[in-house]
């Protein structure tokens, strides 16, 4: 096995043993409040910029108003998360949890791996010689693939040639 397999390894195994130690709903509770803070900071921080009373205008207020709204969804999805993680390990779906959990990190850890083979490919690396030693690339180009084929526009494609 060439060194980056065993990062790919590495990779994949930490985020299973992530999604053991944090369990399936907090997982999940994460990953929902990331795309609610990104997507409530984007569509709404125009209509908070302009309550800063002056002190941020244009797009310096825009920005702040971004932060502002993107920090205060994570705390607030943080402590739904904690008191749900505590509900459940209080329950009999204890042990569920964290098996559904692992095996969220592990899908986790693929597609992880996948968008670096993604750019990986982009930035040409594929020709290189540990690249091309590697066991495991193969194993995930496939899902690189699929994963380009679902959300292909807005992954980076491979750079035309020069010359």
């Amino acid at each position: 096995m060439a060194t980056f397999d065993f990062i790919i390894l590495a990779v994949v195994l930490l985020s299973a043993v992530v999604g053991v130690v944090r369990g399936f709903l907090r997982e999940i509770t994460s990953l929902v409040t990331w795309v609610l803070a990104f997507w409530l900071a984007w569509h709404y921080a125009a209509a908070l910029a302009p309550r800063f009373g002056g002190a941020l205008s244009g797009e310096a207020g825009v920005w702040a108003a971004r932060a502002v709204i993107f920090i205060v969804v994570l705390v607030v999805g943080a402590i739904v998360g904690f008191v749900l993680d505590r509900l459940v390990r209080m329950s009999l779906f204890s042990g569920l949890d964290r098996m559904l959990g692992f095996l969220l990190g592990f899908l986790r850890g693929v597609v992880i791996v996948a968008l670096v083979i993604i750019l990986g490919q982009s930035a040409r690396l594929d020709g290189e010689g540990w690249w091309q030693r590697s066991a495991l690339v193969p194993v995930f180009t496939p899902v690189a693939s699929l994963l380009r084929s679902v959300v292909g526009d807005y992954l980076p494609g491979r750079p035309a040639q020069d010359g």
